[in-house]
């Protein structure tokens, strides 16, 4: 700034009034190298009535902190650093003032020359970039708190850390985690961030609707600011005694339209509610609310895992074991020569019915098997179009109609040629009750595709029967094989006519070609 310097060099006393001309807070000072006056805007910004001329002007607009948040010493203070014949240019200090949340700036300041101590040896001004750093904690924090609620540790683990980085990375004084119990209609605090031992001993752990902080912000399902929190309705029901906190918000925790937590954080200086710290915090909000409906239904899925793994073990044993003696026993009646006609027609409806419940159970047990990955799926070229050709052929026999449609040249793939068999005739002969079947396949590099279609019986979409795929035990075995060589199976509307299944599977490769 040399045309200033030198227009100051010439007029001292009129320094601090051509200084506030700059629009930016300004501080100079003498030969002493302490800040002797500070101009309109510096007055403003940190509350100084009248021009003091005290030595500890600077230090006691409040703490001033480097970049890194340790505290500046005398000599590293900006005045200082100028005198001593540095240039500062954009030095980052942060100021907290009393009694009021942090501030940044940038500092920049050049010596003015020789000159008497009543005018100015040196000038710093600064240009505050609350706002911006602000902005940066926002987004270094969303991204941090991302980061955790992704981890695959436990909920318990995840959330004092998530609390701890919310509140250290925003500069809260104190935070607590409450966590609605539906059983007994209250809110526990489950979690608590106090690093420099703030918040009251003894406060309540347990809070009703509409009680304190946290209950408040239950009861509405929005934020509830208290910025004095020693007359905050409804907060001596948490403590009496607030220490040196003043000031708390707290947030709800959704799931869906349900608050199933509370945040609440709270500071040792005056809040402004427009902060854009405050603004932040619902969406962190959301963002627990969201992992902990996840962990909620992994939760439920592997109880129902865990249920359906009992269900079938109940099936293989104390169904399955007792048919086997039901059929064998039976079969050793129906070998009596003395039966009567009519017991002998009874005795064959026990024995088709008991083998049918028999192939249902080894259906049900294999298709647990299958997805519980107990049973495997080979993995060799297979020739699709060769099983397509078998399985009309033995339909055909048994006099079934199997309208075979496949390309001119065989279709290979990889896949279990067992299983793949097992899966066409399922479809071709339980949908062959309803009439004739058609057996197309088609291939392309990347997909193969099989269709099954069959006309739709009468009634079949309301009151379906026995044995027809996509609603009995047939289909999911189906699915079950089909999903395990990295396929998909569907079925169409059953309000068409025509009842079509779809089964897609990956498309032999040559080795060269694989990833």
């Amino acid at each position: 700034m040399p045309d200033l310097s030198s227009k100051l060099r010439g007029d001292h006393g009129q320094l601090p009034e051509l200084l506030d001309s700059l629009g930016l807070p300004a501080v100079g000072c003498g030969r002493h190298g302490q800040a002797s006056w500070a101009n309109a805007h510096a007055r403003q910004l940190f509350d100084v009535p009248g021009r003091p001329r005290s030595a500890d002007l600077m230090r006691g607009w409040g703490v001033w902190r480097d970049a890194d948040g340790e505290p500046l010493t005398d000599e590293q203070m900006p005045l200082a650093r100028v005198l001593a014949g540095e240039s500062v240019q954009g030095m980052e200090v942060v100021i907290k003032p009393p009694g009021a949340a942090a501030r940044f700036f940038l500092a920049s300041g050049r010596s003015l020359g020789d000159s008497d101590p009543g005018g100015g040896e040196a000038l710093v001004v600064f240009n505050e970039v609350t706002a911006r750093r602000r902005m940066d904690q926002i987004s270094a924090c969303q991204r941090r708190v991302g980061e955790l609620l992704s981890a695959r540790d436990p909920v318990e683990q995840i959330l004092p850390e998530v609390l701890d980085t919310i509140g250290t990375a925003l500069d809260w004084a104190a935070g607590e985690f409450w966590v609605v119990d539906f059983v007994g209609k209250v809110l526990r605090r489950q979690v608590l961030w106090d690093p420099r031992g703030q918040l009251p001993a003894g406060s309540n752990e347990q809070l009703r609707r509409g009680e304190g902080l946290p209950g408040q912000a239950w009861q509405r399902i929005s934020p509830v600011w208290a910025h004095d929190l020693r007359t905050h309705a409804g907060s001596s029901t948490q403590t009496v005694d607030w220490a040196g906190l003043q000031a708390g918000l707290a947030v709800p925790v959704p799931s869906g339209s349900i608050v199933i937590a509370i945040i609440v954080l709270y500071s040792a200086s005056p809040e402004d509610s427009a902060d854009t710290r405050a603004a932040l915090l619902p969406a962190l909000a959301g963002m627990i609310g969201q992992m902990l409906e996840r962990r909620r239904a992994e939760r439920l899925d592997t109880e129902l895992d865990q249920s359906r793994v009992e269900f079938i073990n109940l099936i293989g044993h104390e169904v399955r074991t007792p048919l086997t003696a039901i059929e064998s026993c039976t079969d050793l009646l129906a070998q009596d020569p003395r039966l009567a006609d009519d017991q002998d027609e009874l005795l064959t409806v026990m024995q088709r019915n008991t083998k049918n419940m028999h192939s249902m159970i080894d259906k049900l047990l294999d298709m647990a098997a299958l997805r519980a990955g107990d049973t495997t799926v080979a993995r060799l070229p297979v020739n699709l179009t060769a099983i397509c050709r078998d399985t009309a052929r033995s339909a055909q026999a048994a006099g079934l109609s199997v309208d075979l449609n496949t390309p001119a040249d065989d279709v290979i793939l990889d896949g279990d040629a067992a299983r793949l068999r097992q899966v066409i005739d399922e479809l071709v002969h339980t949908t062959a009750d309803t009439g004739g079947v058609g057996l197309n396949l088609r291939t392309d590099s990347l997909s193969t595709v099989l269709t099954v279609t069959a006309e739709r019986a009468t009634g079949a979409a309301h009151a379906p029967g026995p044995g027809v795929p996509g609603t009995a035990l047939g289909f999911t075995l189906i699915r079950a094989i089909v999903e395990a060589h990295d396929g998909d199976v569907t079925l169409n509307d059953n309000t068409d006519p025509v009842t079509t299944y779809t089964i897609r599977l990956p498309t032999h490769r040559p080795a060269s070609v694989r990833p």
